[in-house]
Formats: C-alpha cells, sequence, structure tokens
C-alpha cells in the first residue's frame, strides 16, 4: 500500500501539502462524523499511517528509498495497522489541537484571551492646492476618534475595583469538558463561560466607558505633508486611530491626499502644464511673453516666428 496513494499527493509534496491533504480527508472520515459508518474507522486509521510515514522525515526518506518503513531491506513490508487512539492523537496533533466540531482537545489548555485589544485604523483625506504640494506642508487635521478615557485612564476599571483570577477556570480562561461518545469518553476544553475566556473576573467596571476604557471624542492632528505627492497617495499617522480596547495599543490613522484642481496649471506627474493664447501675429511673427510659475513669480518665453497651434515649449 502506498501512503502517496492514500493521501492523494505527488512524491514532491511537501509537508504543508501533506499535512492539508491528511487535515482534509482525515476530517471527511473522522469516526465521530461518520457513526453510521462502519469502513470509517478503518480508513481513519489508514490515513492517519499514511501520514505518519509522510510527516517523518527519516521513514519517508527509507520509504522513498526502499518501499517501506521497517529496518529490513528485503521488499515492502506494508503498513503495520495502528490503534484508534493513536490515529486519534495523531489527527489532534495535525489539526493543532483544534476540534473542527467545536472546542478544543485534551491535552490543548491554550491560553486566556487578554481583556484589552488593538484599535482600529482610521481614513481621512486631505485637499492639497499645487502650490501646497510643490513646498510641502503641514495640516492640521480634526479626527473623530475613540480617546482613552479620563475617568478610568483607559483600563475601563474604576478606582477601587478589583480584576482578580477567575475561580471557575482558575485563569486558564478555558475550561475541561468529558464527553461520552461511541469511541469512549474524550476530552475537550472549551471557553469559560464565567469570565469569557480573559481568565480574570472584574469586580466593577467605568461607568463612563462601560469598562471599554474608551469614549468617542475628537483630536486635532498635525499631519506634514513632504512635496511632491500626488493625487490617491496616502500617509500613515501611527497611534492617531482609535484607542484600544482596555488600554490596548491604539490603531494608525491613514491620510489620502486628494489634489485640488488649479486655475492655471495641469499636472502631470511631475510636470506642471500651461495652456498660453497668444495672437495671429505672435505666431507669425513671434514675440517674447511673460509665463506664470507655480512659485507666483513669472518666467520669459520667446516664441519663434511661424509657431503653430499646439506647439509645446
Amino acid at each position: 500500500m502506498n501512503p502517496y496513494e492514500i493521501l492523494g499527493v505527488g512524491r514532491d509534496a511537501s509537508p504543508d501539502e501533506i499535512k492539508r491533504a491528511y487535515r482534509k480527508k482525515a476530517k471527511e472520515c473522522h469516526p465521530d462524523a461518520n457513526p453510521d459508518n462502519p469502513g470509517a474507522e478503518s480508513h481513519f486509521k489508514e490515513l492517519s499511517e499514511a501520514y505518519s510515514i509522510l510527516a517523518d522525515p527519516a521513514k519517508r526518506r527509507q520509504f522513498d528509498t526502499y518501499g517501506t518503513t521497517g529496518r529490513s531491506r528485503g521488499g515492502f513490508e506494508g503498513f503495520q495497522t495502528i490503534d484508534l487512539s493513536e490515529a486519534l492523537r495523531m489527527f489532534m496533533g495535525a489539526m493543532g489541537g483544534m476540534d473542527p466540531w467545536g472546542g478544543f482537545f485534551g491535552g490543548q489548555s491554550g491560553r486566556p484571551h487578554s481583556r484589552s485589544g488593538k484599535g482600529s485604523d482610521l481614513r481621512v483625506a486631505v485637499g492639497l492646492t499645487l502650490e501646497e504640494i510643490f513646498s510641502g506642508v503641514t495640516k492640521k487635521i480634526k479626527v473623530n476618534r475613540k480617546v482613552a478615557c479620563a475617568e478610568c485612564g483607559g483600563t475601563g476599571i474604576p478606582e477601587g475595583a478589583e480584576e482578580k483570577t477567575c475561580p471557575s477556570c482558575h485563569g486558564r480562561g478555558r475550561k475541561q469538558v468529558m464527553r461520552s461518545t461511541i469511541l469512549g469518553t474524550i476530552s475537550t476544553i472549551s471557553t469559560c463561560p464565567e469570565c469569557g475566556g480573559t481568565g480574570t473576573i472584574v469586580t466593577a467596571f467605568c461607568g463612563a466607558c462601560s469598562g471599554e476604557g474608551r469614549i468617542d471624542g475628537t483630536e486635532t492632528v498635525d499631519v506634514e505633508i513632504p512635496r511632491g505627492v500626488s493625487d490617491g497617495n496616502y500617509l500613515v499617522v501611527p497611534e492617531k486611530g482609535n484607542a484600544g480596547i482596555a488600554g490596548g495599543p491604539a490603531g494608525n490613522l491613514a491620510v489620502f491626499i486628494q489634489e485640488k484642481p488649479h486655475d492655471l496649471f495641469t499636472r502631470r506627474e511631475d510636470d506642471l502644464h500651461y495652456r498660453l493664447p497668444i495672437s495671429f501675429s505672435q505666431a507669425a511673427l513671434g514675440d517674447t511673453v511673460e509665463v506664470p510659475t507655480i512659485e507666483g513669480k513669472s518666467e520669459k518665453l520667446k516664441i519663434p516666428s511661424g509657431t503653430q497651434f499646439g506647439t509645446t515649449f
């Protein structure tokens, strides 16, 4: 029996491809998911044994060389069928400890979830004139954002309140539950309902922010915009997005550039174009004219005789 054929992968498959193939096939024929299929357990064990060979570099190398995973080089020995408990442990490891039908398999205690969380990013648009783009500018931008609550200092817990270890899960954030199945007793670990997975119990929450540690606010942010930016460019101002939950880090502020139209100039990348109307006699005979610049000054431009309509200088 060939482990590559069982898992449906090629001999050049990477370890990640082998794991993905095993997880997909083993989940489909898992005994818990197929209680009415008597062949599911056998197929599940076969898949797990095939995976045990290809997931182990030494076993895979020996199989590729000799067609066996045994010590003898005398021909293909076939598979040594593993029992269901070994197959289940292998499946749990390949799934990262996660139970695809809810909760976590036994032995995976996990870590408690933090009560705090990062604030979301914000985006604003700022309109710039060509003069501002040419020279660079510092803009004051008024931003509506979540700010840290002044009453509790952003913690969500008022003065005098306490954050204690959850007595139900003893600070682990998860609780172990034993359930009986046709395969026997299976231990699962689920989020603690008492603390919501944080591992702690708070005796009181701040009334001003309802325990979130942040409230609606407005802030004026100074944004330094370098010269030469273009329409659609954006700048990131760190930690000027929404404040984090319960003291978590703030998000960022993305400032998008909108280029305002100009009365005289049209921008094409880094060049400015100016349409200069001249008379028939100026075009025919030539002339020297004044041309405006973005700096508010002017430059002399010589128009040669015989200039045609649409000529660019």
